[in-house]
């Protein structure tokens, strides 16, 4: 039975707005059978994931990324818990604390727990709208001196776009470096890291950008690139967070298929 395995619902039209945004495109699915074997996209591999050029990896993750995220450095990862897993774990240490919108994914505190920090919800409004005021994370970070705050834009249940841009000023004011968790908006809407002040975005590939899955996308300021994809002290060409290499195969090569289709589209 595990020779045979079928999608029965697979002519049907799919409306799950969570799902719609990882729909591949054609490209992609013809990407996907000629890049389908497990080490493809590494024959012409010198060490570096993000450095192969056949197929141009490096032209995606170093040029066309960081212009669609509107950041200085990009990279490629897991998924979006991957990202903000590596943030967290890059800059805080256990017992640290952090603070994130009360309509935060669950996928953040999972991170945050295996990271061992203490988080502090902002909270929304409860019914009907349960919207977040970005204002309120002033008095919580006043209280927790927090390693980093996080904003879910837009979550996930349901829909709400906080003033991410308010968050920045605020985020800069108080000298406290911010992640935008994107994973429903990049690909989806039009939206920039420089354009709201943050110093992290965070995508997913395979609910909003139409490739296959898992599959996310990390943007970040210039000066986090030390700290957030440091090298091995013992491999100096690979990335600690990475576990060496990261994001690889047709969850990858499906991304970079679909991506100026996703690009087009906003």
């Amino acid at each position: 039975k595990l020779g045979a395995l079928h999608r029965l619902h697979k002519g049907l039209i799919n409306i799950m707005p969570l799902q719609t945004g990882g729909i591949l495109t054609d490209v992609a699915r013809e990407a996907l059978v000629e890049f389908g074997d497990g080490y493809s996209v590494c024959d012409f591999c010198l060490g570096s994931l993000c450095n192969i050029t056949n197929p141009p990896i490096k032209k995606f993750v170093h040029e066309l990324l960081p212009q669609f995220l509107g950041c200085e450095v990009a990279t490629i990862t897991h998924g979006a818990r991957e990202a903000k897993f590596m943030v967290m774990h890059s800059l805080a240490k256990p017992g640290d604390s952090i603070i994130v919108d009360g309509n935060r994914h669950y996928t953040t505190i999972v991170a945050a727990e295996r990271v061992g920090l203490e988080v502090i919800e902002v909270p929304h409004t409860g019914y009907p709208e349960f919207r977040i005021d970005v204002s309120d994370y002033i008095p919580v970070i006043k209280k927790h001196n927090p390693k980093l705050i996080l904003l879910t834009y837009p979550d996930g249940n349901y829909g709400n776009l906080p003033d991410a841009r308010k968050l920045g000023e605020i985020a800069q004011e108080y000298d406290t470096p911010y992640v935008l968790n994107g994973a429903y908006a990049v690909g989806r809407m039009p939206i920039k890291m420089n354009d709201v002040g943050a110093d992290f975005i965070v995508g997913s590939g395979h609910k909003s950008m139409a490739s296959a899955g898992p599959c996310g996308v990390l943007g970040m300021k210039k000066k986090w690139e030390e700290s957030v994809l440091r090298k091995s002290k013992v491999y100096s060409n690979k990335e600690v967070e990475f576990l060496g290499c990261t994001l690889r195969g047709v969850p990858l090569i499906t991304l970079m298929a679909s991506f100026p289709y996703v690009k087009e589209g906003l």
